[in-house]
């Protein structure tokens, strides 16, 4: 025989005919309404057991997600967002107030590139060396971050690349 017992909603207050022992909430957005408030109840304490859990050897959790290709483009996504932003003060001159498309159009355009693959690929198997870690490089570096001025190359090429642009200017 099922279970079924009438029992009163701990949020709305509403009579509901429950099917199991655990039921304590009559709907779906009864049961929404029950996570929103003690998650507002509990915030502090879940914000302070993630950042226990991030200096406590949890940083290794999220170096393993930043591995993966959608961390990665996640991390350099919000690299651009930030110097774009002025959040990265050292070379803030350089980035302040330019163009950045969004994120799901960067998403989108990184997912489809083959170059993107290919350098992901040859980064994972060199073991996630530094010198090969695909960036996006800004074609024109007085614009900003948008499809026709971004394309995917190393790490080193890129630093190359602003080498040889910053020795130009200066001459």
């Amino acid at each position: 025989m099922p279970y079924e017992q009438q029992k009163k909603c701990l949020i709305c207050n509403n009579y509901f005919i429950a099917r199991n022992w655990r039921a304590e909430v009559c709907s779906h957005r009864c049961h929404l309404e029950r996570r929103k408030k003690w998650h507002n109840k509990n915030v502090n304490e879940i914000r302070a057991k993630a950042r226990e859990r991030y200096h406590n050897g949890g940083k290794a959790h999220y170096a393993k997600y930043e591995k993966t290709p959608k961390g990665f483009l996640m991390r350099k996504y919000r690299n651009m967002q930030s110097r774009v932003l002025g959040i990265q003060r050292l070379k803030a001159h350089l980035y302040k107030g330019k163009e950045l498309l969004k994120r799901e159009e960067y998403y989108e355009w990184s997912l489809a590139s083959k170059k993107f693959w290919k350098l992901y690929r040859e980064w994972i198997i060199s073991n996630y060396n530094r010198k090969l870690t695909p960036t996006v490089d800004r074609i024109d570096p007085s614009q900003g971050y948008f499809l026709k001025n971004m394309e995917w190359v190393t790490h080193s090429e890129n630093s190359r690349r602003s080498s040889i642009t910053r020795h130009k200017v200066k001459i």
